[in-house]
């Protein structure tokens, strides 16, 4: 009887870690996720900033200003997850991206 009743508390325990597992696993590739996408973002920003400036500055000497946003999409996790893309216009007084002469 007592050996049942351990065994019985033994499964218990098992169903129990990988509940816990599955849970941690869940959250962690969630906040990879999170990570990822807000790295994205950040690098997408800082592009901007450096090509057009600071947001309502208007300066003819930019190679770009920007055009709003437009929607694109990234592969993490081996799945395409939908991202907002920052959409810049060439000024027509440049000719050539500033990094890529």
């Amino acid at each position: 009887m007592k050996e049942s009743s351990n065994l019985h508390i033994c499964q218990e325990n098992k169903i129990a870690l990988e509940e816990m597992r599955i849970f941690l696993r869940t959250e962690i590739e969630q906040t990879i996720r999170n990570f990822a996408l807000n790295y994205i973002d950040t690098i997408l920003n800082d592009e901007i900033l450096e090509l057009c400036g600071k947001s309502g500055k208007h300066k003819k000497d930019e190679f770009a200003h920007r055009g709003g946003s437009e929607k694109g999409w990234v592969i993490l996790d081996g799945q395409r997850t939908r991202i907002k893309r920052p959409h810049l216009l060439q000024n027509p007084v440049q000719n050539c991206h500033p990094f890529r002469k």
